[in-house]
């Protein structure tokens, strides 16, 4: 285990991290650098200062191009990429730039990146750390194995980018809240949670009593709805009280990657999309 000297030093770390971005993104909306600025600007406004982007596997059916047409035409301002649209293993710097132009033309700002596997291989994480600090990403949602601790507890204080760990469901090693403050309790405070609404809900778990547990330790949400374990619906539409979790992340001054995710209809799952969006505006509505 760690030593919790290392916790209060990426604790102090983490906050100067906070301020930093916020400062960052103030002087992003102040000065209007064209559309990039405006897009994301407009989308933090209209969903109550939330950095409301998608999720690209719920885009996952279109190539990277197609899959960020569309988050432009949904009018978000931030992205988290699935690696189905931008591998970090096989991407060439070339190709890399031109879909950071791409973003940038749309004025689409990534925010995470993910769900990422790691082991003990420091060269492998490296390589997903450097594409996210490429990036510019606020956070790497991961599924660690228990042995990487020690090896990430290294790598988020050298890069300052917060591993936030999925919960992948009910039968998954981190499906339950509980194992992950576990797990993370006595490691830096840059390893903490990506927290998926849908599959906490899969597994009988109130989501927003799980962000109150690892509060301090939230870097990404994922915003998905299920009534059951194996029935997804629109965001807003199931068990996810949606009211209650906008609450909870802003009194938690949550600043990370804010994601809706909708797994149905791959083909066509714009509509579905928009009717989460539509619920999550309203939700923030009904807290002004």
């Amino acid at each position: 285990m760690t030593p919790r000297k290392h916790d209060r030093k990426g604790h102090a770390m983490n906050s100067t991290r906070r301020s930093f971005l916020k400062a960052a993104g103030a002087s992003l909306a102040a000065v209007g650098l064209g559309a990039f600025g405006t897009r994301a600007t407009g989308a933090a406004e209209a969903y109550g200062g939330l950095r409301m982007g998608i999720q690209s596997y719920s885009l996952r059916h279109f190539p990277f191009d197609e899959a960020m047409d569309k988050v432009a035409e949904l009018g978000l301002g931030y992205v988290e990429l699935y690696p189905g649209h931008l591998d970090h293993s096989k991407v060439t710097e070339a190709a890399l730039s031109e879909a950071i132009k791409r973003m940038e033309g749309l004025g689409i700002v990534p925010d995470a990146y993910g769900v990422n596997g790691f082991d003990e291989d420091e060269a492998a994480a490296r390589k997903i750390f450097d594409f996210a600090k490429r990036l510019g990403l606020r956070s790497i949602s991961a599924d660690p194995t228990p042995s990487s601790f020690d090896m990430l507890d290294k790598l988020v204080d050298e890069y300052q980018i917060p591993i936030a760990i999925h919960n992948h469901g009910p039968h998954h090693r981190w499906g339950k809240p509980e194992v992950i403050l576990k797990a993370v309790k006595d490691h830096h405070q840059l390893i903490g949670l990506c927290a998926d609404t849908g599959h906490f809900l899969r597994a009988d778990v109130d989501p927003v009593k799980a962000i109150k547990l690892l509060h301090g330790r939230v870097f990404g949400l994922h915003i998905k709805d299920f009534i059951s374990e194996d029935e997804e619906v629109i965001a807003g539409d199931g068990k996810l009280d949606l009211k209650a979790l906008i609450a909870e992340v802003r009194a938690q001054d949550f600043d990370g990657a804010c994601s809706i995710e909708f797994e149905l209809s791959p083909e066509d799952p714009m509509a579905g999309i928009r009717a989460g969006l539509s619920n999550v505006r309203k939700a923030v509505s009904s807290l002004a």
